[in-house]
């Protein structure tokens, strides 16, 4: 069962933050910039552009501030992002956080994430995984029934990008779960700013365009301001050799 405190925001004159308590910031915004992501942790999951740079659907779990699901429709316009939040109560703070109103290519859903899961089959190129409540991580979005049916909703080539603010038992048994059901092909970078730990595990990859990638780091570093090299150099330190082509090898 899912536990729900009521958000509420706080504004310091130059960011606008979302709580459900005073001990944990949910997410933020500066004001005079809404779409730039200030967390280390939602920077990191934007690497997937490394490998998939024109995605035709992303699906977002968890809205919160909604900062990667603005900034995913601001950066990719002609894809449809689709947002599932449980909490009905955060939804109605988006116009708070500038998120857009459900659109052609925009749209946020209330529903279960588990629940709204269960029922797709191959409608998604990419997966951001990022719900949280107050009490953390939920068990029913670690479940091995969870990730199969992320597995299931991922298009062949698709990508599950996501978050862990953990303890590491925790995140053991989670990617013991994402192992076996993506085939090994998981691997994990680091938040340059915070512990967060964000896992990527590829469905139906054989390999990473490590060369196109490394060129890819440096156009989408200059457009989007990310440290997307760091990431990168992550991503290929982080590979195993399922991931890399034989003649790429001698990189990682």
């Amino acid at each position: 069962m899912y536990s729900f405190q009521t958000p509420f925001l706080m504004d310091d004159g130059e960011t606008q933050s979302l709580h459900f308590d005073f001990k944990y910031v949910q997410s933020e915004m500066r004001i005079d910039a809404p779409i730039e992501l200030l967390f280390g942790y939602t920077q990191a999951m934007m690497a997937f552009l490394l490998i998939n740079p024109t995605p035709k659907n992303i699906l977002l779990v968890g809205l919160g501030g909604g900062s990667l699901s603005k900034y995913c429709h601001h950066l990719l316009p002609q894809t449809m992002v689709t947002t599932v939040e449980i909490n009905e109560d955060v939804i109605l703070l988006r116009d708070s956080f500038h998120i857009p109103p459900n659109n052609e290519y925009f749209n946020v859903v209330h529903d279960d994430a588990a629940n709204y899961l269960r029922h797709q089959h191959q409608i998604s190129d990419i997966i951001l995984l990022d719900g949280y409540t107050t009490e953390g991580l939920p068990r029913m979005l670690t479940t091995p029934m969870f990730y199969k049916d992320c597995y299931n909703a991922l298009n062949d080539g698709g990508i599950l990008v996501a978050n862990f603010n953990c303890e590491d038992v925790q995140l053991a048994a989670c990617m013991g779960r994402l192992l076996r059901i993506f085939k090994s092909k998981v691997l994990i970078i680091k938040s340059n700013t915070s512990g967060n730990k964000v896992v990527f595990a590829f469905k139906g990859h054989n390999s990473l365009p490590i060369g196109l990638m490394g060129e890819r780091a440096e156009q989408l570093q200059q457009q989007t301001k990310l440290p997307m090299l760091h990431f990168y150099e992550q991503i290929v330190m982080g590979c195993r050799p399922w991931l890399i082509p034989h003649e790429n090898r001698d990189m990682a």
